[in-house]
């Protein structure tokens, strides 16, 4: 492997816990060498609620991993992180230009980005991502402002942090494992659209939307930045849920309905159909109506779909958002990207694994972690193959 970094990429999910080793090579291309996968348990809704068993699941996952690579060692870990707990806020900082010709320096790009990142959180709350989307001067948006003249400049900043104990929670899940240290913390939604898009997309304005079965991760790029990013606490297991509401069935049957039944534009005959619930018509089989399987599974994502919009209600309006991506296990659901497309006003199609990821992970439930290895590549041409430091200033530092 020719010295090069062996980053492992963690996702700790309700539905799955997957780790991905990949060898960084020097021309920002990625080796994928090795996956595990370990059973779901310990998480609801992408929140961790019982440590000690996401801990031992998400180590079973690390060890299949490193148990494929041998006696190569890992250099670092990406970990990704969703759940309710993610909040966001967009600040502004600003800085008089010193130059008295006007010119712009990295040292009043500097100020600029000190002011937009000093916002006060709540005292038992920490940044995961601080992410800088460009900057104005004098009131009009420029990538990059070294250079240029100007008398007032500002840099625009998207804040996402977290409580701490659950970001600790979540750190700790690697850190009890012994030598690994974790690098980067990093939103599922950007990580996923790191794996689904490319830089003419992230250029263009791309929405990317991550629909996993506990919750709902998104990320929109615009000039090749990061504008905004969140979590939408519904997936696929509310589906379910609604389903087993509606139909008054268990659970259990509830998922097996939506799985095999799932459909979000049937045809005429299929609505005025019905069908059993186990098709042996013994005790406790049913008949349960198609239009009704159909009605509960579109409201829930209509739904969905309704609250992304409105929460970039400002970039659909005007016209920023290009595109929209669907990835995530959720985004299976036959014709989904059609009711998306309709409820957002984008022509929206589901994503593509890029050409580096293997055949076995290139499934739209793989993003998350994929991306994470397309994060780490992509931190590792900024700042050469050196470690960026402790995940604790990590964390509180520029993305």
């Amino acid at each position: 492997m020719n010295n090069n970094p062996i980053v492992l990429a963690l996702e700790i999910g309700t539905s799955k816990m997957v780790a991905v080793a990949g060898e960084l090579l020097n021309s920002s291309e990625i080796n994928v060498l090795s996956v595990g996968r370990g059973k779901p348990g310990g998480v609801k809704k992408a929140d961790i609620i019982d440590l000690g068993k996401a801990a031992s699941l998400a180590q079973s996952a690390i060890e299949e991993a490193q148990k494929e690579i041998g006696n190569a060692d890992v250099d670092f870990v990406y970990l990704a992180i969703s759940g309710s707990q993610i909040s966001a806020i967009r600040s502004t900082g600003s800085a008089n230009i010193s130059a008295i010709d006007g010119t712009i320096s990295k040292q009043d790009i500097e100020r600029a980005k000190n002011d937009a990142k000093s916002k006060i959180l709540p005292p038992d709350a920490c940044f995961i991502n601080r992410i800088c989307c460009g900057y104005y001067i004098d009131g009009q948006y420029v990538k990059n402002p070294e250079g240029q003249k100007g008398s007032l400049l500002e840099a625009e900043y998207w804040l996402m942090y977290a409580n701490k104990d659950k970001i600790l929670n979540a750190m700790s899940v690697v850190q009890t494992f012994g030598n690994l240290e974790i690098e980067e913390i990093l939103h599922s939604g950007i990580a996923s659209a790191l794996a689904c898009t490319t830089p003419l997309q992230r250029e263009n304005g791309v929405l990317c939307i991550d629909i996993g079965c506990g919750a709902t991760d998104y990320a929109f790029f615009k000039n090749g930045k990061v504008f905004q990013a969140g979590t939408i606490p519904v997936g696929g297991d509310h589906v379910t849920n609604d389903l087993s509401l509606g139909l008054r069935l268990s659970m259990k049957n509830a998922n097996k309905t939506k799985l095999k039944y799932g459909k979000i534009i049937p045809t005429e005959d299929e609505l005025r159909g019905d069908v059993w619930l186990n098709g042996d018509k013994s005790i406790g089989d049913k008949i349960i109506p198609l239009a009704s399987i159909n009605k509960i599974i579109c409201l829930r994502f209509e739904e969905l779909f309704s609250n992304i919009r409105a929460e970039l209600s400002d970039y659909f309006a005007n016209g920023n958002v290009s595109e929209v991506l669907l990835t995530g296990g959720v985004s299976r659901t036959q014709d989904l990207s059609g009711l998306a497309s309709t409820v957002l006003g984008v022509q929206t199609r589901n994503a593509r694994a890029a050409e580096w990821v293997p055949a076995n992970l290139a499934s739209p439930e793989y993003s998350t972690v994929l991306g994470l290895l397309a994060a780490a590549s992509r931190d590792m041409k900024k700042r050469g193959k050196k470690s960026g430091g402790s995940i604790f200033s990590n964390i509180f530092k520029k993305r």
